[in-house]
Parts: structure tokens; sequence; C-alpha cells
């Protein structure tokens, strides 16, 4: 995922792989500190309707958790391109409010 080629040329190509490089630290960066979000939804249908909006697929970062209410399914993380099996243990949510989970991650509550 972040094995980007260091190439150095006179193709013009330099500056590119700089910049992808950069970005690739500055998503390792937000995820080590924690800025990432959670986006609860009831079932995995509401995940992948929601990921058919480019507005909202363009609104995620790398390391984004989307939150499953329905225990019987796994939740998902977003890895930059497709959303991805997150691989922990579910945790029971269906005792704590939308705000509370709102403030958990401060970030909002899609359902």
């Amino acid at each position: 995922m972040y094995s980007t080629p260091i190439i150095i040329d006179n193709s013009g190509l330099t500056g590119v792989i700089i910049n992808n490089l950069q970005q690739d630290i500055n998503d390792v960066r937000n995820i080590a500190q924690g800025k990432t979000r959670g986006l609860v939804f009831n079932t995995v249908q509401e995940v992948e309707e929601w990921l058919l909006s480019a507005e909202n697929v363009a609104s995620l970062n790398i390391g984004d958790v989307f939150l499953i209410r329905d225990l019987d399914v796994p939740d998902y993380w977003w890895d930059g391109s497709t959303k991805q099996l997150l691989e922990t243990q579910k945790t029971e949510i269906s005792t704590i409010t939308d705000t509370e989970i709102d403030e958990l991650f401060n970030e909002e509550i899609i359902s």
C-alpha cells in the first residue's frame, strides 16, 4: 500500500512520485495521530449505498472506519480505494446512543 518507488530521472516524473510519497506519509501520520473518523451504519448494505456517491468517497481518508450496528457482520475500514475487513472483535454498540458515538468519534452518524 505504501510502496511508492522513488525514480530519479529527467523524465519529469520525479515531482509526481515525490508528491505521491508525501501523500503516503501524510496518510500514515493521520492514522498515527488518530485523525481518522468512524462512520456508523445500521447494515453493510447502507455502507455500500453510501459508497456509491463519489462525493462521499472523496470525503474519506485512509483509516476511516465503517462501524456496523448489526453484530452478525464485521466492521470495515477504508484503505484509500475500497473498504477492507476490520480484523477486530465486534463491540456491542446497540446500548450506545448516536450522540455518544458522535462524541466518541467527533463525527457524523450515518443512518
